[in-house]
């Protein structure tokens, strides 16, 4: 109680002083290395489509990167988006808000279906390789909200149909009028990965887990629970700030609370390449590989630990759920 209420005070500070700032300025994004830009991103439905110069050899499914709340200069996530694209995808980065506050939670959902719907009409013009009908979620704080609520109801929204949909420290803070009161409406088919930090003072664990807990139809799904942990002057954190990888390349010119919070924090480390991307890039394979054997030994097996201290020894070994505990080894 007293960790929320300090939260709503910290954000209404925020608001109070975002009154007295100018309205929000973008410079045009068109020319990343080996990248081809869409850019659409004025307004609240606005996108970004990132797609690779060269026509991957097979069709790709197109991945709709969901950003965290007032996370509206791709930058903050760049290295991350650069990786998918150069395993061939096309990343829509869809906005879904005008700014810090001007656009109600409500509106989240709604926004962020409006961006993906006109990026996969661009898509489909421009015959580019991509694999439109189905979708590769992946969202990072209120973003983690989104796709959850993507997942749960995509026919109704008229989308594609997701195939993979990875949860990233996601939550709402005390913006709760996005969320949903159970995600059962999940399908079957979905593979679905949730990882959150045990240092998470942002948002917390709680809507990770009620997704888990709600998503009982959803057989392949997977709750990690990253811990933090230290060995001599190395150190792994577990904040909420995780998947933060910056690259410059995308700096859209959006200078905010959250974006200047990014360039304080942001670390590429074990985190993001043996965590966040490693099990994003496992979810992609499991599905395009069509093997229905259950995802979560998959992942047991393949992936349980971050890596390796530089003297060899084992990383941490993250915390694992599933609806059916999997066997080592099978």
């Amino acid at each position: 109680m007293e960790r929320s209420i300090v939260l709503q005070m910290f954000f209404l500070l925020i608001a109070l002083a975002a009154e007295a700032q100018p309205p929000i300025e973008t410079r045009a994004l068109t020319a990343i290395e080996n990248l081809t830009v869409v850019d659409a991103y004025e307004g609240e439905q606005g996108y970004y489509l990132f797609c690779p110069s060269v026509r991957p050899v097979q069709a790709t499914v197109p991945i709709v990167f969901v950003h965290g709340y007032g996370a509206l200069n791709p930058m903050i996530y760049g290295k991350w988006i650069r990786h998918l694209t150069e395993h061939g995808h096309c990343v829509i980065y869809p906005r879904y808000q005008e700014d810090l506050f001007k656009t109600s939670p409500h509106d989240f959902t709604t926004n962020a279906v409006a961006a993906i719907a006109e990026a996969l009409t661009r898509i489909k013009e421009a015959d580019i390789g991509s694999d439109t009908d189905g979708l590769y979620l992946v969202g990072h704080s209120y973003g983690g909200v989104i796709i959850a609520n993507l997942a749960a109801n995509w026919r109704a929204l008229h989308l594609p149909e997701p195939r993979v949909a990875f949860l990233c420290e996601p939550g709402s803070g005390p913006f709760k009028g996005g969320v949903l009161d159970s995600y059962h409406t999940i399908d079957s088919t979905l593979h679905m990965a949730i990882m959150v930090g045990d240092n998470d003072e942002t948002v917390g664990q709680e809507f990770g887990s009620m997704v888990f807990e709600s998503a009982v139809n959803t057989p392949n799904r997977v709750l990690l629970w990253q811990y933090a942990c230290t060995q001599d002057t190395f150190s792994v954190s577990a904040s909420h700030y995780e998947p933060y990888a910056i690259d410059v390349a995308f700096d859209n010119g959006i200078e905010n609370f959250t974006s200047r919070k990014a360039l304080r924090v942001a670390q590429l480390d074990h985190i993001d390449t043996e965590g966040y991307w490693k099990v994003f890039d496992m979810l992609i394979a499991k599905d395009a590989s069509r093997d229905v054997s259950r995802f979560a030994s998959h992942l047991l097996n393949k992936f349980i630990n971050l890596g390796v201290w530089p003297d060899g020894t084992e990383l941490c070994k993250m915390g694992f759920q599933c609806p059916v505990q999997p066997e080592a080894g099978k």
